[in-house]
C-alpha cells in the first residue's frame, strides 16, 4: 500500500513541476538568457577596455618629434599626461606661453596639481611676491603631493631674492617637520637650513624683508 502512496506523491510533484513550467517555463530561459547575456557583455567590455586601455598606452609611447606631441586620439589621463609632457618640451626651449598655455588646459585634477606648480615654476609674468603666494598656499596643503617641493622654492625665493633668511628657515621647517617627506629633499633642506642659520646670523638687518 506505501507503494501506491509514494507513486500517486511522485505523480503529483511531477504535475506540479509541468503545470510550473508550462506557467513559467518561458520566464525561466529568459532570466538565464539575460544572465548568460550580461555575464557574456561584461567579460566582453572587460577585454575591450583593456585593449582600449593598451592601445591608448602604446599610443601615447609613440607619440615623438615636436609636430607629432599632441594626438586627439587620446583619452582621460593620458591626453593629460600627455599634455604635461608637451608643456615640459616648450619650458625646455624656453617658449613658455606655448607651455602654460598646455598646463592650463589639464583636467585631470591630480595631473592639475602638478601642472599649477609647474606653472608657477615656468611664469615670467609673476612677481616674486606672487610666486611665494602661490608657493605657500601649497605647501599648507596637506593633500598636495608637492607642498615640500613648494615649500622649498619658497625657502629659495626668501633667501636668494628677498635675502630674508629667517623667513626662508620657516618654509624649511615645513619639510623638516613631517616625517614623510622625501629622503633626498630632506637631505637638501637640511642643508640649505644650515646655510641660512648662518647667513641669519651674519647678516640680521636683511632678516626684516617682509613680503
Amino acid at each position: 500500500m506505501s507503494n501506491v502512496f509514494v507513486e500517486v506523491d511522485e505523480a503529483m510533484k511531477q504535475e506540479r513541476m509541468e503545470t510550473l513550467w508550462k506557467r513559467y517555463g518561458g520566464f525561466f530561459i529568459g532570466f538565464l538568457v539575460i544572465i548568460i547575456l550580461g555575464t557574456a557583455a561584461n567579460a566582453g567590455y572587460s577585454s575591450w577596455n583593456i585593449a582600449k586601455n593598451i592601445k591608448q598606452t602604446n599610443l601615447l609611447l609613440s607619440i615623438t618629434g615636436d609636430d607629432a606631441l599632441i594626438s586627439k586620439d587620446l583619452n582621460g589621463g593620458l591626453k593629460d599626461i600627455n599634455e604635461i609632457r608637451v608643456a615640459g618640451s616648450f619650458a625646455l626651449k624656453n617658449e613658455t606661453e606655448k607651455a602654460l598655455s598646455h598646463y592650463n588646459i589639464i583636467e585631470n585634477n591630480d595631473i592639475k596639481k602638478l601642472a599649477s606648480y609647474m606653472s608657477i615654476n615656468i611664469s615670467q609674468d609673476l612677481s616674486a611676491e606672487d610666486k611665494l603666494a602661490k608657493l605657500e598656499a601649497i605647501s599648507l596643503d596637506n593633500n598636495n603631493p608637492l607642498r615640500y617641493h613648494a615649500a622649498l622654492d619658497g625657502a629659495l625665493i626668501e633667501a636668494n631674492v628677498n635675502h630674508n633668511y629667517s623667513k626662508a628657515r620657516s618654509y624649511i621647517s615645513v619639510i623638516l617637520n613631517n616625517s614623510d617627506t622625501p629622503k633626498t629633499l630632506r637631505q637638501k633642506a637640511q642643508s640649505l637650513d644650515i646655510l641660512y642659520a648662518l647667513k641669519e646670523k651674519t647678516a640680521p638687518d636683511n632678516n626684516t624683508t617682509t613680503k
